[in-house]
């Protein structure tokens, strides 16, 4: 969200600096571009942090069943057959779970247009409340 709200900004100012030579100033526009730039050095941090959790869930999640389940399998309290059908179930669910995270940043950039949508229709809302 906040991201497409730096960029908006600085396309705005973009635009207004091809008609006006006042806006062309770089004490304007370089601070701009420098938070367009430090927005997206968090974005990248940001991705790779998930990137990392995403590794990391998926080697540990896709073992946790074994390794809850071994100390019963060595204790013979379950067959191997039970064993593979728990392994089979959790993978399952598993792979359920692994749709939200492997769609995460999809879902994120909705609620951001949703986001930016609702602010959109509240300053009209604002702005027809201040004609009146």
């Amino acid at each position: 969200y906040n991201n497409q709200k730096v960029e908006a900004k600085f396309r705005k100012q973009l635009v207004f600096s091809e008609d006006d030579f006042k806006h062309r100033a770089t004490e304007v526009l370089f601070p701009m571009f420098t938070a367009v730039k430090r927005n997206y050095y968090r974005l990248f941090n940001w991705y790779m942090g998930f990137g990392v959790w995403q590794t990391a869930f998926g080697l540990c999640v896709g073992n946790l069943a074994l390794i809850v389940l071994a100390p019963a399998y060595f204790d013979q309290l379950i067959t191997l057959g039970v064993l593979f059908q728990v392994l089979n179930a959790f993978g399952r669910v598993e792979s359920s779970m692994g749709f939200f995270i492997d769609r995460w940043t999809t879902i994120v950039d909705f609620m951001s247009v949703i986001k930016r949508i609702r602010e959109f229709n509240t300053a009209l809302d604002t702005a027809e409340l201040e004609k009146k």
